[in-house]
């Protein structure tokens, strides 16, 4: 469940997506699916129910590890260089500064 005031924009959602399976959600606008990606990423805090990635809480990092998100309107901080934020997103990913792969972007 997540609610924005007295608004409920998640309830009920019930969703098993197998193992190693490629998954989408297609809908209008305002139906929740970017709150509900949201709150599976922990960048929304769910008001009521349990989340579950590969069997891990979506509140450990690990479980969302392998799981990609672009928002509609990405804005980057507005204080680090093109530079600064592949090496904080490489960091991000575990990796070690590779000059040539900044190179190569």
């Amino acid at each position: 469940t997540k609610r924005y005031g007295r608004a409920e924009v998640l309830r009920g959602v019930t969703l098993d997506v197998p193992r190693g399976a490629a998954f989408g959600r297609a809908g209008a606008n305002g139906a929740g699916k970017t709150t509900l990606l949201k709150c599976m990423l922990d960048l929304a805090a769910v008001d009521g129910g349990s989340i579950e990635i590969l069997g891990v809480s979506h509140r450990l990092p690990g479980s969302r590890r392998r799981i990609g998100f672009l928002p509609e309107r990405f804005v980057p901080p507005w204080y680090l260089t093109g530079r600064d934020f592949l090496r904080f997103m490489q960091r991000l990913d575990g990796r070690a500064w590779a000059e040539d792969e900044v190179q190569a972007m």
